[in-house]
């Protein structure tokens, strides 16, 4: 029944169209089924559930009356907003670029096609989530302005961030935490 094994899958995964795709299977590695044969390919599995089942309604909290502002519209902060967004928070995505998704963009089409990133990743703004495109933290937008006006503020700008949103960096330009 892949439109009920979707539904389990949605509860731990909001992206599983995409994650089923790219995911290098760390887990394959310590599989226990791989004593008597191989190992199980879980993300082929998420990939056949998500591709064969049918969506069903994602259930959300009620509102808290909190807002959380979001930099970084990639696959962390997409997740962070999914998340937050389910469980009752007001989300504005912050993203210097024209679309969702970060570097998933970068993946050949024969590995993920845009069209999937495209639908996995429009079920954030059918959550409420909202999406602000063209607006770089930092140059367009101070980091101060957001801690004022939000009552949570979540970084999620990659591994580096080239301005470093006027946040120390370490010495491989990674923002301190």
């Amino acid at each position: 029944d892949p439109t009920a094994a979707l539904k389990v899958l949605k509860k731990t995964l909001p992206f599983p169209r995409i994650i089923g795709r790219v995911c290098d299977q760390p887990c394959r590695v310590e599989c226990n089924r791989k004593e008597v044969g191989e190992s199980i390919n879980i993300a082929a599995l998420e990939r056949a559930c998500a591709d064969l089942g049918t969506d069903a309604r994602i259930a959300t909290l009620p509102s808290r009356g909190k807002r959380v502002a979001i930099v970084g519209g990639g696959l962390c902060g997409v997740t962070a907003a999914f998340d937050l967004a389910k469980k009752g928070w007001s989300v504005t995505v912050f993203e210097a670029s024209d679309r969702l998704g970060g570097r998933l963009w970068a993946f050949p089409q024969a590995v993920l096609p845009p069209d999937v990133i495209r639908a996995d990743l429009s079920v954030v703004e059918a959550l409420g989530v909202r999406v602000r495109h063209r607006t770089a933290v930092g140059a367009d937008l101070p980091l101060e302005q957001l801690r004022a006006e939000f009552d949570a503020v979540y970084v999620a700008v990659g591994a580096t961030a080239e301005e470093g949103l006027g946040l120390p960096l370490d010495e491989a330009g990674r923002i301190e935490v």
